[in-house]
């Protein structure tokens, strides 16, 4: 009799390396950590033990209404033992970024100690665009270096992927994790909004049946909302229903925006910055989501608002643009040009049933692009780098 050998089959140990917990990504690990297939942990190189921390583009000090490291195993990097042992105990090393000293020795070392490396990072050539000369040479060669030691791109959308090209990445080295946001959250959140719309309206002193224009993110230069602004106070207001314009968040431009916007005080709301609990009441509440930035890697606030419903207004320099808006859901528009983003507006505001129906197109589309979407992502990258080795069930 001939005695068979099987391999056991074994949980896959991914190690992820990260700055710090975020916002969007506490679901997604725990997620992956959940997986009957994975053992995840994960390294922050810093992390607040007050739960508070400082956010430059806000210029606040922020603490998160939902718990960021909930569901999954982690340490901080200063842990050199702990770090060190589960790196060599790993069979994928996940970085995400390469702009520390640490991570870049993370990735020599996994090269060096036969651990295959996926990268998953934020760039596009429209927000990091190549430089040229002695500087872009020195740049260009500097990234070449840290990506020939990867083994794999997890790409967040097109334009990631095509910036990785651009710096001689091979296709087959490519895999795609879209850059997504817990879908299932917000569109629960903003069911149970629309029930309360009215009690927003009333705290913010918005007239009924008046349409609502709405901004979130960082009141900082790049994401341009000096030029909503500008395009919204241009509009003919009591030919368009007299819409509103709220802005959510906080910044360096607050001061110079509200100034700016004085003289229509009653029409443009400064509304300060809203937790992940609270948003999906004003995306809900609002006809057009604008994020007119003239750079912008991804721009998940997109993701957020399509899954409340609601059509969106961004920009050709907005990586997010390429994989989820068409002329079914929103509009894509040339970056700063002021008549362009305002005519667009007036477009929106004289027909708010095609509006609506965009809003509705926006939540269909981005059902397809979520966090099962990312991990199916994550899986075949592994998969690929892992083909042959039979210890493990995928």
């Amino acid at each position: 009799m001939v005695n068979i050998t099987r391999s056991k089959k074994r949980k896959l140990r991914l190690l992820y390396v990260v700055d710090h917990p975020i916002q969007y990504q506490a679901q997604l690990l725990a997620l992956i950590s959940n997986d009957p297939d994975i053992e995840l942990f994960v390294i922050f190189e810093n992390i607040s033990t007050s739960g508070n921390f400082f956010d430059k583009g806000f210029d606040l000090d922020i603490k998160w209404d939902i718990n960021l490291t909930d569901g999954y195993s982690y340490c901080l990097a200063k842990n050199k033992d702990l770090v060190s042992a589960k790196l060599l105990n790993s069979d994928i090393l996940w970085i995400h970024g390469w702009n520390s000293s640490f991570k870049r020795k993370l990735i020599r070392l996994g090269k060096k100690n036969n651990i295959p490396v996926l990268m998953r990072g934020e760039n596009t050539l429209a927000a990091m665009p190549k430089e040229w000369g002695i500087k872009g040479f020195l740049k260009q060669r500097y990234l070449q270096k840290i990506f020939e030691d990867c083994d794999g791109f997890l790409c967040i959308g097109k334009e990631n992927r095509d910036y990785y090209k651009a710096y001689g990445v091979l296709e087959k080295k490519l895999f795609q994790m879209p850059y997504t946001v817990d879908n299932a959250f917000f569109q629960k959140h903003s069911f149970i909004a629309s029930k309360q719309n009215n009690l927003i309206r009333n705290e913010l002193g918005i007239e009924g049946g008046c349409p609502i224009v709405l901004f979130v993110g960082k009141l900082i230069p790049r994401k341009k909302p000096d030029l909503l602004i500008e395009a919204f106070i241009s509009l003919d207001h009591e030919k368009l229903n007299k819409p509103y314009l709220l802005l959510i968040g906080d910044g360096q431009m607050r001061s110079e925006l509200t100034s700016k916007a004085y003289d229509f005080k009653d029409r443009i709301k400064f509304v300060g910055f809203k937790n992940q609990t609270e948003l999906p009441a004003y995306y809900e509440l609002a006809d057009i989501f604008v994020l007119p930035s003239e750079r912008e890697p991804w721009g998940l606030v997109i993701n957020e608002a399509m899954n409340c419903g609601t059509a969106i207004i961004t920009t050709e320099q907005c990586g997010a643009a390429s994989d989820l808006i068409d002329s079914t859901c929103g509009y894509v528009i040339p970056a700063g040009t002021e008549k362009v983003l305002s005519n667009t507006l007036k477009e929106c505001l004289e027909d708010l049933d095609r509006c609506n129906e965009m809003g509705k197109n926006s939540k269909q589309k981005i059902s397809g692009w979520g966090f099962k979407e990312s991990i199916d992502g994550l899986k075949e990258a592994i998969r690929t780098l892992k083909s042959g080795q039979t210890c493990f069930p995928f």
